[in-house]
């Protein structure tokens, strides 16, 4: 066949890029949708035939989790961006092609707020097949969407590391609160590590949130196993062994195990374990919805979880107004209305320092 004289050598090229492009969009928003087993294998299929599928689904998930983010800017902050010019130096055109098609334009100079790095290593090279680090900044949450159909939600101030292998799915919690979503993949357990303690399941739904000397796990679908994860360490159950069964204890939707964490030298010891009312679970997992339920906490708790989403910091100045304890349901996005309501009801003086608003007892 003699080629078409009216196409340029670099037509076909811009074609298949083109083309690629479309597919990298494809996957991505098939995984909202959840993928089956032969759709997942199909998926590492097209990652694998071609280095720069790897790279352009990146780039689109990069993209997707920004529109994801466009719920939680602030509206002010969204007017007041603008799109970069279409002929901007030092911006690729597979760059601009791919804004172009999925991001409204007063959006456009906001990518840079996608922090997600991507990897695709393939199999007969190493394990390890996909890695990803990210982080909710401040006064954001995020959603991680992982090739696998896993999904991850970020509490604000929250960071975690991603390692996809080809036998198991590992995320390293380095500090804050995330709640998985897991897809189900018996072939490869889906392990979450924070401070030294393992989150093992298969396809299952739960929380996990890192504090000063502890690890709590939360379970509200399926049951989930929690183990000692210390390098070099055995990885034996953490969860109290059950009478009458040699079963492998594990952790059940409404379940809640609170892990004591030690100096370093220390064993972890065992887990105490809680059944946790509707109430409870829907108040423990509020803060997806930006709302923030307390039931007769301390004042120093409340203001301490206001300041992970405000740029405007509490500070409480004595230590007996930090120990008060209040309840009830606030929006994390409206500290003055909880000023409102803390001074009517607790007599508190309030000052406003730059960034800072210092809480005092009224004498």
């Amino acid at each position: 066949m003699n080629p078409d004289p009216r196409q340029s050598p670099g037509d076909g090229d811009r074609d298949a890029g083109a083309a690629a492009v479309r597919a990298a969009a494809e996957w991505r928003a098939r995984q909202d949708a959840g993928l089956t087993s032969s759709e997942q294998a199909e998926f590492i299929r097209w990652l694998e035939h071609d280095a720069r599928h790897a790279e352009l689904f990146g780039e689109m998930e990069d993209t997707w989790s920004l529109l994801n983010r466009t719920r939680e800017i602030p509206l002010a902050s969204l007017a007041a961006t603008t799109a970069p010019p279409a002929d901007s130096p030092g911006i690729s055109t597979l760059a601009h092609r791919t804004r172009r098609f999925w991001l409204p334009a007063s959006l456009a100079a906001a990518a840079s707020l996608a922090v997600a790095v991507w990897v695709w290593q393939r199999p007969g090279d190493q394990e390890t097949q996909f890695a990803e680090s990210t982080t909710a900044e401040a006064g954001m949450l995020k959603r991680v969407n992982l090739p696998d159909g896993s999904v991850v939600r970020l509490r604000p101030s929250s960071a975690i590391a991603v390692s996809l292998g080809r036998h198991e799915r590992h995320i390293q919690l380095l500090r804050g609160e995330a709640h998985f979503t897991v897809a189900k993949d018996a072939a490869r357990p889906f392990v979450v590590e924070a401070d030294g303690v393992g989150v093992r399941a298969v396809g299952t739904a739960f929380s996990v949130t890192t504090a000063a000397g502890s690890v709590e796990v939360l379970v509200t679908e399926g049951k989930v196993g929690v183990e000692s994860a210390r390098p070099g360490g055995l990885r034996a159950t953490l969860l109290p062994k059950v009478a009458a069964t040699r079963d492998a204890p594990v952790l059940s939707a409404g379940e809640k195990a609170k892990v004591s964490i030690p100096k370093p030298s220390a064993p972890i010891v065992t887990a105490t374990v809680e059944r946790l009312a509707r109430s409870e679970i829907e108040a423990a997992l509020a803060w997806q919805q930006r709302t923030l339920a307390f039931e007769a906490a301390p004042l120093a708790e409340i203001v301490a979880e206001f300041n992970r989403y405000n740029r405007q910091q509490f500070v409480v100045a004595d230590a007996a107004l930090a120990g008060l304890r209040f309840g009830g349901s606030f929006r994390a996005d409206d500290p003055d209305g909880f000023l409102v309501l803390l001074a009517a009801t607790a007599q508190v003086a309030v000052e406003t320092r730059g960034n800072e608003t210092v809480l005092r007892s009224r004498r």
